[in-house]
């Protein structure tokens, strides 16, 4: 959202910015330090990109998703596999266009991964960018994710876009009703190419849905996830996984 009218500079900046630790995590491609693996068994290495709900805005690191994700791995699949501390490619506040340049000019990654998670487009959807230009990011970042997953698809899972409009900053920017029409235009084109491409979609968008009838599910910022929200996404999405990591 760096490129707006002065006007909203400020409420741009909160929902950018709502957590200023998120500058220190991978956003640069650098490896994420984390546990090794001492046990001799086989390890695998996953890829998280995204935006501010992949670097788990406003929670500390061990409640991002991407993180409690890898952890439940470890601790179901201990005797078989050790899963690497996620490399994550996010940043608050990026957009489609933002996420693909920073992925293309990613330095020191453990290709090939195992598994990619992609969590991408609220940006695109705050800043009214033309939708167009979302489908052409998300073509090339799907074909990056392929080709960091050494060309199978099957290692590959989409995440939606969550509704921010069930938060209380949602509440009170704009019409929340049309903030929830435009995400789900945007999860209804991600949907499309998970479909096409034969990758799973997990459908987070129900869930941030009960922000408001259920505090504990949003972050202090009243904006983002919490890390129960985040924990909910692990056990949506955690079959899926286990089946890209042939782990089932």
């Amino acid at each position: 959202m760096e490129r707006i009218y002065f006007g909203v500079l400020i409420t741009v900046m909160f929902f950018l910015g709502a957590c200023s630790s998120d500058t220190d995590i991978t956003s640069d491609g650098k490896k994420h330090s984390g546990g090794e693996n001492t046990s001799g068994i086989d390890t695998l290495y996953y890829l998280a990109l995204g935006d501010s709900y992949t670097i788990g805005a406003s929670v500390e690191p061990q409640g991002r998703f991407p993180v409690q994700l890898t952890a439940r791995l470890n601790a179901v699949h201990q005797d078989s596999v050790f899963i690497k501390s996620p490399d994550i490619i996010a940043k608050s506040g990026w957009t489609s266009s933002d996420l693909l340049d920073a992925a293309e000019h990613a330095q020191s990654l453990n290709r090939p991964y195992d598994l990619i998670t992609l969590l991408i487009g609220v940006n695109n959807q705050y800043q009214r960018l033309p939708f167009v230009t979302f489908e052409r990011d998300l073509e090339d970042l799907l074909h990056f994710a392929i080709e960091a997953a050494a060309g199978d698809t099957s290692r590959l899972v989409l995440v939606s876009v969550p509704d921010y409009a069930y938060t209380p900053f949602g509440q009170n920017f704009g019409e929340p009703a049309q903030i929830s029409s435009e995400i789900d235009k945007y999860n209804g084109y991600l949907e499309q190419q998970a479909q096409l491409y034969g990758i799973p979609f997990i459908n987070v968008t129900p869930m941030s849905r009960e922000g408001l009838q259920n505090p504990d599910l949003l972050a202090e910022d009243g904006l983002h996830p919490s890390a129960k929200m985040y924990t909910g996404w692990v056990n949506l999405m955690f079959r899926d996984v286990e089946k890209a990591l042939s782990l089932q």
